[in-house]
């Protein structure tokens, strides 16, 4: 098998990912993915960079996966936003994006075998992370008198599906340095 079918494959296994995620969402809240309208003029080019950094051979098009990582992240915040008509979750939903940019580094640090993006991308991630589920706790309990503390927990879910994209990633790249070292 080469390079291109494993990236294909791992692509087409975010995007199913993705899309299980929405369909789950959908299940667990009762609301209709469909409804999202007009985010996906944001969410479908994000994948589209996703797809562009995710794909590539090289590291040429690596840096894609920065406006990937960060327009699809927008689109589905957006998306959930709309859907969900919880717009005042932007309190503190903005802490998601030291994660995205975390994993993007990951991604990078991952393609390029270098150390320090890998260990800078983790601390933003978790930075991200711990402020989200901190921030998002404060102001659902007690700003908005747990309007929203049925909301929060189908972002479990995507949190996992985020950590599963992260691992397939990560196994790609691996995968790519094996290679590359039994080529030499």
């Amino acid at each position: 098998m080469n390079t291109t079918q494993d990236q294909g494959r791992n692509v087409a296994g975010a995007l199913l990912i993705g899309l299980g995620g929405l369909f789950l969402f959908s299940q667990i809240t009762g609301l209709s993915i469909f409804g999202m309208g007009w985010p996906l003029f944001v969410l479908i080019p994000g994948v589209i960079f996703l797809t562009i950094a995710l794909r590539s051979e090289n590291n040429e098009a690596v840096g894609f996966i920065f406006p990937g990582i960060i327009v699809t992240g927008t689109g589905l915040i957006l998306a959930y936003q709309n859907i969900t008509d919880h717009w005042e979750s932007w309190a503190y939903i903005w802490t998601l994006y030291p994660m995205m940019v975390g994993m993007a580094l990951r991604y990078l640090g991952h393609r390029t075998h270098k150390s320090e993006p890998l260990q800078i991308g983790r601390a933003m991630m978790i930075g991200g992370l711990l402020g989200f589920v901190a921030l998002g706790a404060i102001f659902e309990l007690f700003i908005f008198n747990g309007v929203g503390l049925g909301i929060i927990a189908p972002m479990i879910p995507l949190v996992m599906i985020g950590a599963g994209v992260l691992m397939i990633v990560r196994t790609q790249s691996q995968g790519k340095a094996k290679r590359k070292a039994h080529d030499s």
